[in-house]
């Protein structure tokens, strides 16, 4: 029972007092859904003794420089890599950004560049390729490329094969083009660098997953 601080085992007549503070959160809003019969008043009034309103990171972008300065360090302990900055121009790019997924989001992207970038300077140019691979998924699906737009222009043709010798061929052809490097396209392919190199190196994947 909350109000009263107290819980019953199953099965059981007697009450345990316990000294709890329930912390609960939700992204609905609750007072169309306690209109609606979706949700019990009781409970709501139960829970209600401190509301706080958390805008999503959209709305506080000011807070992404701190937030990435903390999420840098921990990653950079947890992986032992030596990654604690990013430059200006990545900052830039972040608070541009709208964050759907909100902390979350930022939170597995900078884990993402950590994992594949070996040290400070390379993880500027690992984060560049990550935000744009982020941020450009939604755009790809909006419709089909015509035949003379620049989507249709980087198409790559390969020769008919396996799966796999095909996907390796692709691979060594984003590479070759010059405008990614190795962290980057292991970033886009969401792989890791490891099995980048064995995929160059002609090894199977059967091999490396």
């Amino acid at each position: 029972m909350i109000q009263e601080k107290e819980v019953r085992r199953i099965g059981s007549d007697h009450l345990i007092p316990v000294d709890v503070r329930i912390i609960a959160s939700t992204n609905e809003n609750l007072g169309k859904l306690m209109s609606n019969g979706h949700f019990l008043t009781d409970l709501f009034f139960r829970l209600n003794v401190l509301a706080l309103h958390l805008p999503p990171l959209r709305e506080r972008k000011e807070d992404i420089p701190g937030l990435v300065a903390s999420l840098l360090s921990n990653f950079s302990e947890k992986y032992h890599k030596n990654i604690h900055a990013f430059p200006p121009m990545i900052l830039r790019k972040l608070a541009e950004s709208n964050w759907p997924g909100n902390v979350r989001q930022l939170e597995h992207l900078i884990e993402r560049c950590v994992v594949l970038a070996d040290d400070e300077p390379e993880a500027t140019r690992v984060m560049m390729g990550c935000i744009d691979e982020e941020f450009r998924k939604g755009r790809l699906n909006a419709s089909e490329p015509s035949g003379d737009s620049p989507e249709a222009a980087a198409r790559i043709a390969v020769s008919v094969g396996t799966l796999e010798e095909m996907e390796i061929e692709i691979v060594r052809k984003l590479l070759s083009s010059g405008n990614l490097s190795k962290s980057q396209l292991a970033c886009r392919l969401a792989i890791s660098r490891p099995t980048l190199w064995k995929m160059l190196n002609g090894r199977k994947m059967s091999k490396v997953n």
